[in-house]
């Protein structure tokens, strides 16, 4: 079904298109004997300025595409009736519009109301065979429902792929955090390692000199002859320590 995002899908690209289809079909009618050529060209026109004028605001309000789809239908028909159903590619843009914008049933049935419109136009108007005027609004019309579903299923994926890269990029960002948090841990256990070291290892020689230094600060108070083999030790005691 049709959903919001077909709004973006009709970008510039495709509305450049869809007005060389528009000005080639009211060019290939101008060029023969037309019975109203001014009043085609005028309502050619207005169609044309709601089909690129009207894109524009619906895709930038992302609003309103009902309504411009109602106003181009009220349009192409009018070229149609004036051109006695000559102009029926002027007729394409819309069918894209519909699949892209709205619901699958409502483009089909917009699309079959289309055809019987120009069948009767080109019947009773033009004198052109209602089996032929529904073969070529068919295949036209068939061609442009296609290519809109192509259109609508590529950006859809590029939509895919949009997501993908931004959920990856979020999860790298997460693995970048998650590898600092485990450097900063990995830090942190190296300091306590070191600080347990120290303690364990340097703290017990200091507590080894400082005992070997107080029995030779006692043995010189009672005038002992060993107090030189005590500050021996604690100095090679101190050195083991550094």
């Amino acid at each position: 079904m049709g959903s919001p995002r077909g709004r973006s899908i009709f970008g510039v690209g495709t509305s450049i298109a869809s007005v060389a289809v528009v000005v080639a079909s009211l060019s290939s009618v101008l060029v023969g004997p037309v019975e109203q050529p001014v009043l085609l060209l005028v309502c050619g026109a207005a169609y044309l300025l709601a089909l690129t004028l009207g894109v524009l605001f619906v895709i930038r309000l992302e609003r309103g595409q009902h309504a411009l789809v109602a106003a181009l239908f009220v349009l192409g028909g009018a070229n149609v009736w004036v051109s006695r159903g000559a102009t029926i590619l002027l007729l394409m843009p819309l069918v894209s519009l519909s699949v892209l914008w709205l619901t699958i049933r409502s483009s089909v049935a917009l699309t079959v109301l289309l055809g019987i419109f120009v069948a009767l136009v080109r019947s009773y108007r033009g004198g052109v065979s209602g089996l032929g005027t529904v073969a070529d609004f068919g295949s036209a019309a068939l061609f442009t429902v296609i290519f809109s579903r192509l259109l609508q299923r590529e950006h859809a994926a590029a939509l895919r792929i949009g997501r993908l890269a931004a959920d990856v990029e979020t999860r790298n960002e997460q693995l970048r955090a998650s590898a600092a948090r485990i450097q900063e841990l990995a830090t942190v256990q190296e300091r306590n390692r070191i600080a347990r070291e120290i303690h364990d290892s340097l703290g017990h020689y200091l507590t080894s000199a400082h005992v070997q230094l107080e029995v030779a600060r006692t043995a010189l108070l009672k005038g002992g002859t060993d107090a030189a083999t005590h500050v021996t030790r604690a100095q090679e005691l101190v050195h083991g320590g550094l």
